[in-house]
């Protein structure tokens, strides 16, 4: 008994040796300085930024001076990656994105002496200049267009000639606006496979006319930009695939543009007709948050305007958007007797077309049969009437 007691105690102090020895080596390990405030094992030319704002402000400028290729840079440790990654992020798209990043920081010793680390952060990344920005620069600051750059060519002489025939200085802002939506709504055709051709580019859009939303959306804000118009590019989910999780990539690209003051949402993409529907509608035009909220989700990291108006929307101006039967009904009746049957077009805001809010069109002669096509929500609906379809 005596033996086993022993044992157990000599168990125990060893088990207590240990315990003290790994908090002595803690205690030793948190003893060792990290020195920081120097710039790195190796003296170099690489540009370094002290700050967030001043990567910001370093990157922003050399995006709108023509940036394209390979980036070296350091910036102090004190900013993140994140922050990094958030200010590339709210780059406009429309002169280029990012493809990819990479982050190092260094680290030296010299003998036994303390570690000391680099107080900069090595970060490397590519920079894809679009064809967009290489179109501007040429046509708005005469840069010369590189000769590899085939397609940004093209593009150049289609926009050229397009600015040429149909934008004037007489025309207002939103003349120039509702101009270049028709055109490109009547003119491009919604490209289901985005890999193929130049879908995603305003070249895929106004030269190959197929393009996916991001096509669309580089051409709206191309032509708009030639013709004296801001306008944004803003990135997002839209009703039937809204992300549900944070690190779900927006699905979806619009534009905002300013007229008249005031920003608008503007989406040309689901202004274009499909199925059987062939009237050009307008609903996504000049839209403000609240209405465009119901079909759209913005992308939190997303760089936009706030849109709080609505008076240069398109059915707003033209005196075709209805909040009440009463109003909706009149105005159907006033152009039934006008014998205007090839389409009648509005916007109508939780009303009624059922076939029984409907039954008064066959009041009127010659009518046979309708039928209509409504897109949006129920809030903010495009409504299209055609009698005695074919």
């Amino acid at each position: 008994m005596i033996w086993i007691g022993f044992g157990f105690i000599i168990i125990w102090l060893i088990a207590g040796t240990i315990a003290n020895f790994r908090k002595k080596a803690a205690a030793d390990k948190a003893d060792v300085k990290i020195a920081e405030g120097v710039d790195g094992p190796i003296e170099d030319d690489t540009p370094k930024y002290e700050s967030a704002k001043a990567y910001r402000d370093f990157l922003y400028d050399e995006v709108k001076n023509g940036a394209d290729g390979n980036y070296y840079v350091k910036v102090y440790t004190k900013v993140s990656q994140e922050e990094i990654e958030e200010i590339g992020h709210g780059i406009d798209p429309f002169y280029g994105r990012i493809t990819s990043y990479t982050f190092s920081t260094s680290t030296q010793q010299d003998g036994d002496g303390p570690v000391i680390r680099d107080k900069y952060m090595s970060v490397n990344f590519d920079f894809v200049r679009s064809e967009e920005a290489y179109v501007y620069d040429s046509i708005v600051n005469g840069k010369e267009i590189p000769a590899d750059k085939t397609n940004a060519i093209r593009l150049k002489e289609f926009c050229e000639k397009f600015l040429e025939e149909n934008i004037t200085s007489e025309m207002s802002d939103y003349d120039k606006e509702l101009f270049i939506h028709d055109y490109i709504v009547e003119n491009c055709v919604y490209a289901t496979n985005p890999e193929v051709g130049q879908a995603r580019t305003a070249y895929g859009c106004l030269v190959e006319r197929s393009a996916t939303c991001e096509g669309y959306t580089k051409a709206t804000a191309l032509l708009l930009r030639l013709s004296g118009v801001a306008v944004r590019l803003v990135d997002g989910y839209v009703k039937e695939l809204l992300a549900t999780t944070s690190d779900a990539g927006p699905n979806h690209m619009w534009n905002q543009v300013k007229i008249n003051g005031a920003w608008y949402n503007l989406d040309v993409t689901w202004d274009d007709p499909t199925g059987e529907s062939g009237g050009l509608i307008h609903l996504y035009m000049n839209v403000s948050d609240e209405m465009f909220s119901y079909t759209h989700r913005f992308d939190e990291g997303s760089i936009r305007e706030e849109c709080t108006s609505m008076d240069e929307n398109y059915y707003v101006k033209n005196n075709t958007i209805f909040y009440d039967q009463a109003s909706f009904e009149a105005y159907v009746r006033d152009r039934l007797e006008s014998g205007d049957f090839d389409g009648i077009y509005c916007v109508i805001s939780n009303l009624d077309i059922s076939q029984d809010a409907l039954y008064f069109v066959f009041e009127y002669d010659g009518v046979n049969k309708y039928k209509y096509f409504v897109s949006g929500d129920d809030a903010y609906k495009s409504f299209e009437l055609i009698v005695n379809p074919k």
